[in-house]
C-alpha cells in the first residue's frame, strides 16, 4: 500500500468519524452540551465532527460508551451501531 493510498484512507476515515460523531450527537443536544458532558471543549468537538482532528482511544472509548456504539461504527468499517456479537446473542 502506497503513502499516498494510507493518507487517503485516513482521510476517509476522518470524514466517516466526523459524519457520525455528528449523526450520533443529533439535534437533541449541542457541541457545548456535549463537551460539558464529556469534559472536552466546544472546539475540540467542532474539529472532531468536521473532520479536522481525530480524538485519542481514550476519547473514542467515552464516545461510544456514551452513545451505545461499536468503533467499528464509529469509524465506518460496520453499519451496526452496536457490536455485530450483540445482534446475534439478542
Amino acid at each position: 500500500m502506497s503513502n499516498t493510498h494510507l493518507h487517503l484512507e485516513t482521510e476517509d476515515r476522518k470524514k466517516i468519524l466526523g459524519k457520525r460523531l455528528k449523526k450520533l450527537r443529533g439535534k437533541q443536544i449541542t457541541q457545548e452540551e456535549l463537551a460539558k458532558r464529556l469534559n472536552f471543549s466546544r472546539q475540540t468537538i467542532n474539529n472532531w465532527e468536521n473532520g479536522r482532528s481525530v480524538p485519542s482511544v481514550e476519547q473514542l472509548h467515552k464516545y461510544a460508551e456514551m452513545y451505545n456504539v461499536s468503533l467499528d461504527y464509529l469509524f465506518g468499517y460496520s453499519e451496526f451501531t452496536k457490536p455485530e456479537n450483540e445482534y446475534l446473542e439478542g
